[in-house]
């Protein structure tokens, strides 16, 4: 689909949403039709739309509050009137990601898939984490109650009701700023959870699962702004030319002034990769000391031997701030261990075929499990089986 109609597209949104509902009426389904009839360049949503086996199997694996939730998500992304790089794309492209699970994992054979067994089901995660303190405090932020949890010297500690964990700065005094040695908070997120925070220099950062943030609780007076990262968050840095922002990573030490962009560096992951959304930022291959200057859309790629700049579907590596899977031709095994992560599960392979699988499509990270699985295996290539935590995939 090709057009710069913002209504057009919020109307053919809320449509396909409805189809997802089974609640079009007979005028708004010839509407419909006559939209995929007009536009056949989006070949794939048209020709899965046309097919009533495979669009009915879709359809019966949705959940409307899914439905719901993205569309809200268009109608933010084609409502906003000047958009940074990583949101301006086709409206091809936005209806990709309007469905969280429908019409994208491809069929390459019309056969039945075989049900997926399993003794129990498994829930997403969801907003937890362990914020330790520089005084060695631990505090649950899922147990912990909205309000004020902590109040260090010259700050503020909050958790607010959506969740977010804010510092702010309320009183520094003159000794504190000139201290060389700043106090260090550790903000830790388990499988299985996700949480968002506020730096007390205004930076937003969001913690995807199974990582580890360790921060300053205070910038004021330090040369640099400095933290350190095991895992993947995606920030938004606010501007200070004063105090570069400093990312340091098992591999990768990233330099920036203020911009929003992706970092993961998981040790089970073959790379780490940084990923630019807007702004710039240079990248240190904490080995060779190589230098990768990023623009909008540049992934960094750093292993034991060398980095490498790519071109890549920002969209696709922010996927889990926005709530979804996206996949891009991944394996299955790649896929399993982003997977895992989220729902806090073994996976284990009972074929060793089976993990080179490809697939390309969209799903809601707050599905659970099972619903997850059954949107792969209606590909027919891959089998999977749930028994308590684990996740038995096969051919």
């Amino acid at each position: 689909m090709a057009t710069n109609n913002i209504q057009e597209v919020q109307r053919i949104a809320r449509l396909l949403a409805g189809l997802a509902h089974q609640q079009l009426t007979t005028e708004e389904k010839a509407e419909l039709d006559a939209w995929m009839a007009a536009h056949p360049d989006n070949k794939i949503l048209t020709q899965r739309l046309q097919d009533p086996e495979y669009r009915n199997s879709i359809l019966s694996t949705w959940s409307p509050d899914a439905a719901e939730t993205s569309l809200q998500r268009v109608k933010q992304r084609i409502s906003t009137k000047k958009k940074p790089f990583y949101k301006r794309r086709s409206a091809a492209a936005i209806f990709f990601l309007l469905g969280a699970g429908i019409i994208f994992f491809q069929l390459h054979r019309h056969t039945t898939p075989a049900p997926i067994v399993y003794k129990n089901d498994i829930s997403p995660g969801t907003n937890k984490a362990i914020l330790t303190l520089a005084d060695g405090r631990k505090i649950s932020l899922t147990d912990a109650p909205d309000g004020q949890l902590a109040n260090p010297t010259g700050i503020t500690i909050v958790k607010m009701a959506n969740g977010d964990l804010v510092y702010n700065i309320t009183n520094i005094n003159t000794a504190d700023a000139r201290d060389p040695h700043p106090q260090y908070n550790t903000l830790e997120t388990p499988a299985g959870g996700q949480h968002k925070i506020l730096l007390p220099d205004g930076t937003k950062v969001w913690l995807n699962a199974m990582s580890t943030l360790k921060f300053p609780q205070n910038f004021t007076g330090l040369k640099e702004r400095t933290i350190q990262l095991e895992g993947e968050a995606y920030f938004e840095v606010a501007p200070d030319k004063e105090q570069p922002f400093i990312v340091k990573t098992s591999r990768q030490e990233i330099a920036v002034l203020g911009t929003h962009f992706d970092i993961k560096s998981y040790k089970e992951e073959p790379f780490t990769s940084t990923t630019l959304l807007e702004g710039s930022v240079r990248t240190t291959d904490t080995r060779s000391s190589r230098t990768c200057m990023l623009k909008p859309g540049d992934q960094c790629l750093t292993d034991e031997q060398t980095s490498a700049i790519r071109q890549v579907d920002t969209l696709s590596v922010i996927d889990w701030k926005n709530g979804e899977f996206i996949f891009h031709n991944e394996s299955i095994r790649d896929m399993m261990r982003r997977i895992a992560r989220w729902y806090d599960v073994e996976v284990v392979f009972r074929d060793d075929a089976a993990g080179n699988e490809t697939f390309s499509g969209s799903i809601s990270r707050y599905d659970k499990v099972s619903q997850l699985l059954k949107t792969l295996q209606l590909t027919g290539r891959v089998k999977f089986d749930i028994d308590g935590g684990k996740i038995f995939v096969g051919k």
